[in-house]
């Protein structure tokens, strides 16, 4: 897990994904990278300038589908194992 909110209760953050990144998960600047951006020129050099930004990449949109198939997993894992230590897969002979 990457981290959680906090207003009075603890609410966890189930992605992996930085939510205030100056990039989205697509690579696309966000209104936070355009503020960073802002600040930087502030500070350049006389007659320096950023570089231009770069085309985003082309996104495509995959239409909604169904699956037809499902697979069980393989067998029952067997009995839960309490230990004080983290385990291995090997330790509880999991391959």
């Amino acid at each position: 897990m990457s981290g959680a909110n906090f207003d009075g209760t603890y609410q966890p953050d189930i992605s992996s994904y930085d939510y205030d990144a100056p990039l989205d998960e697509a690579g696309r600047p966000t209104r936070k990278f355009f503020l960073i951006r802002q600040v930087i020129k502030k500070y350049l050099r006389t007659g320096t300038q950023l570089p231009e930004m770069p085309a985003s990449l082309p996104v495509i949109e995959i239409p909604p589908f169904e699956l037809g198939e499902a697979a069980a997993l393989p067998g029952p894992l067997g009995e839960p194992v309490l230990s004080e230590q983290p385990k291995t897969m090997e330790d509880l002979e999991q391959p």
